[in-house]
């Protein structure tokens, strides 16, 4: 009976280190096994392993309980996984390695060669920093590390590292300098049906309606980015908005309208400096100088209605602080920013994520929560993915929802401060990148809030709301000095 019982257990155990190695478990199944069932392994799975020589190898060395987890077996099977360049068995044995308290420097070498080459760029400097800080002579390893940075977009990341290194390898690693200036220039327009298709908004409930529709817009923008240091720079922006406009007024003895040209100057100044490990902190302000245009009308007993044209122009200031941080397969960023607009100031805190699941920027999916506080407080969020199919496209949508009236984005270089609320956007963009410059194209679908002020009677009035739907097309064109 005792010998039923043992059968049955070493029985058990052989089925278990069988399903282990085929989910190359390798050390589990090293602790399932037990001495004597060498030929009934070897005979049963002689037709599995005849085309996996590496698992006949584990299989061996698991049979005669050759500990798995030495130094000499661990550099012997990374090694080999290199020759191969298999990055998935190379993750596996590394990680059971580090479990197991061994690391060398090969192990961190052959692993971050690997991801490199897989364009893993998060992984690969992953384990090439720590290759480096084991040996830091290593020119090969300085190398990589360089490019696992330079290569996922992480280039003040990457001189920040390369200026730890000898002259020799700075002047190798940094012949190509980033541009002192890089300047960005957009046009663009936005489509709306408003003036278009004005209707009657007064209806036959009520004796007065007033308000404003708002038509095509037009728009030039210019950026431009100094880089003082591979720590510092400096971004200035300058751009100029104009609107068509019409003014109505409806009422029960004569309609009136009146065109116009609405137009927003905004001009932004921002200032980033790097710190370490990837953090990053910037300030920054912007002034718009808002020139707008209502129409309205008044009663009088003698003369009835007369109708009166009226120009506003506000100055609006902002600035904000915010911080961001770039790891590995992520990075995040904060910010606090202060809105001045028609005498009321609003406050803004805004946290956004990005996560790059294949360790490099060919797919970047994200999102973000903003909080704007005045009057009344209003909850904006936003949904993002980018994808890299060739080197020189990548294709990007965005999606945001909430009442963007006056919000503040994008280090202040976009403000949303339109005379009606924009409730939601959809943005679908396309970047095509050149050696020297960088094309891109969008279009941004929106839907905005319109008010129209209506009397019932000479002292009863309400404001009604409706929805229309807008086009935003835009053009940049980036270009590397």
């Amino acid at each position: 009976m005792r010998l039923y019982y043992k059968l049955k257990v070493e029985s058990l155990k052989l089925k278990v280190a069988f399903y282990s190695f085929k989910k190359e478990d390798f050390w589990l199944s090293q602790n399932s096994l037990v001495k004597g069932i060498f030929d009934q392994v070897l005979i049963k799975f002689s037709k599995t392993l005849y085309f996996k020589p590496l698992t006949l190898n584990f299989l061996l060395c698991t049979l005669y309980l050759i500990p798995f987890t030495t130094h000499a077996q661990v550099d012997s099977l990374s090694y080999q996984y290199f020759l191969q360049q298999d990055l998935g068995a190379l993750k596996k044995v590394t990680n059971e390695a580090l479990k197991q308290n061994i690391d060398f420097f090969y192990l961190r070498t052959r692993i971050g060669i690997t991801a490199f080459n897989k364009k893993n760029y998060d992984l690969a400097y992953k384990h090439l920093k720590v290759a480096h800080e084991l040996f830091p002579e290593d020119t090969v390893v300085q190398e990589y590390v360089f490019y696992s940075l330079k290569n996922n977009f992480r280039t003040t990341d990457a001189e920040t590292f390369a200026k730890t290194l000898s002259s020799t390898m700075q002047a190798k690693l940094m012949k190509t300098k980033e541009p002192f200036i890089t300047p960005v220039i957009s046009v663009g327009t936005m489509l709306s049906p408003q003036i278009k298709n004005a209707k009657n908004e007064k209806g036959s409930a009520n004796i007065y309606a007033q308000g404003t529709n708002n038509g095509t817009m037009t728009f030039e923008d210019i950026a431009l980015k100094f880089r003082l240091n591979h720590k510092n720079s400096l971004s200035v922006g300058f751009s100029n908005f104009n609107t068509n406009a019409q003014g109505f007024v409806q009422t029960t003895f004569k309609d009136s309208a009146l065109n116009y040209k609405n137009q927003q100057i905004q001009t932004n100044i921002y200032y980033n400096r790097y710190l370490k490990k990837g953090v990053s902190v910037g300030i920054g302000g912007g002034y718009y100088h808002i020139k707008s245009n209502s129409f309205s009308s008044s009663f009088d007993f003698f003369k009835g209605y007369y109708f009166t044209s009226n120009s506003v122009t506000n100055n609006a200031h902002s600035i904000l602080l915010n911080t961001n941080k770039r790891g590995a397969y992520y990075s995040f960023g904060l910010q606090t920013s202060l809105f001045t607009m028609n005498n009321n100031t609003q406050k803004q805190v805004s946290g956004n994520f990005n996560l790059y699941p294949l360790g490099n920027t060919k797919l970047i999916v994200g999102g973000g929560l903003h909080g704007t506080f005045a009057t009344t407080n209003q909850f904006i969020y936003n949904a993002s993915a980018s994808f890299t199919p060739k080197s020189w496209l990548q294709l990007s949508a965005q999606y945001w929802k909430g009442n963007l009236q006056n919000f503040v984005g994008d280090a202040g270089f976009v403000v949303y401060n339109t005379a009606d609320p924009i409730q939601q956007i959809i943005t679908l963009k396309s970047d095509f990148f050149f050696k020297r410059f960088t094309i891109s194209p969008s279009i941004s679908l929106q839907k905005r809030e319109s008010g129209v002020l209506q009397y019932t009677s000479f002292t009863t009035y309400q404001t009604q709301n409706s929805i229309y739907n807008t086009q935003l097309i835009n053009l940049s064109f980036l270009w590397k000095f």
